[in-house]
């Protein structure tokens, strides 16, 4: 009788303990640093929308100067139509919000358009804000609040960086 000696073909344990975790240590590096281009990108698409609203209202600026002066009903309808302009797909990651700049609190002529955008989700921490003049400020660091109460403040420093 013959020994036979038996070839085993495939992985042992250790090998594949060892796949695991470098796949886990990836995992663990990939998936933040993915998170954070994706939020990112889509600040980068807010940011985009608020200057096209501020497009919009520099050109009924100049189409119709008059138009603005003293009538509330103007702002609201230029608040909705600002509102209009900016995708719904965005709207579901930021709460945008519209306002005008008068030229004195108590003269209500508009002479300008901000708008911020902060993240509804709470895994974003980045904000932004615009305006009709051409600022547009993405609030960028890593205190999720303190962004978000850079960009409703119309900040231009720290944390908020010229984009």
């Amino acid at each position: 009788m013959q020994n036979k000696k038996m070839s085993y073909v495939g992985f042992t344990l250790v090998e594949m303990m060892v796949t695991v975790a470098i796949i886990g240590i990836l995992a663990a590096i990939a998936i933040p640093s993915y998170q954070e281009h994706v939020e990112k990108t889509n600040l980068a698409y807010a940011q985009s929308e608020m200057s096209e609203a501020a497009t919009f209202f520099k050109s009924e600026m100049v189409k119709k100067p008059g138009y603005f002066e003293n009538d509330i009903k103007t702002e609201g309808k230029l608040k909705t139509e600002a509102d209009k302009i900016i995708d719904s797909e965005i709207r579901g990651k930021y709460d945008f919000n519209v306002s005008f700049i008068t030229r004195s609190p108590a003269d209500a002529y508009k002479v300008g358009f901000r708008a911020y955008a902060v993240p509804k989700n709470s895994g974003y921490r980045y904000a932004a804000w615009a305006d009709s003049r051409g600022a547009n400020y993405a609030c960028i660091g890593n205190n999720r609040a303190a962004n978000i109460a850079a960009a409703k403040a119309f900040q231009t420093t720290s944390p908020c960086v010229v984009k």
